[in-house]
């Protein structure tokens, strides 16, 4: 490839580019290629949970992350908290609130106690890319 030849296929990306995000523009909400979440952890000190969700959506996240705070909540508060977040368009993205280890054997009846638990909020969470979730498990 020569010069000419590399001037003309830059310029071709650049007006593919331009004219890409000129058609992208004119549609009311344009479908984002990627999809971020935010830990919520990094937001906790900012403000109370429902705010937080509130500038995740706000700032055009998709999910959010959450790190057992989960397990604190009521039935009713889980309930509560999973509508606002469908209600700003968001999802559970993941999850994480095993704390006991596998390769301890003196933690192993811990272990499962917590990953059942786990598996169960993953399934009140709507958390389908938990690595505890189970497809079986979800729809039976």
């Amino acid at each position: 490839m020569n010069r000419r030849e590399f001037s003309q296929l830059a310029a071709g990306a650049v007006l593919a580019q331009t004219l890409t995000r000129a058609s992208v523009a004119q549609t009311a909400s344009p479908p984002s290629p990627f999809k971020f979440s935010v830990m919520l952890w990094a937001l906790e000190k900012q403000a109370p949970f429902e705010r937080c969700i509130e500038m995740v959506a706000a700032a055009g996240y998709n999910g959010v992350e959450l790190v057992g705070e989960f397990q604190k909540w009521s039935a009713d508060e889980t309930q509560r908290l999973m509508a606002r977040i469908h209600s700003l368009g968001l999802v559970v993205d993941s999850m994480s609130g095993v704390r006991a280890g596998f390769s301890v054997p003196a933690d192993s009846d811990l272990f499962m106690t917590q990953l059942a638990a786990q598996i169960e909020a993953a399934k009140r969470l709507q958390c389908r890319r938990s690595f505890f979730y189970l497809e079986s498990e979800w729809r039976a």
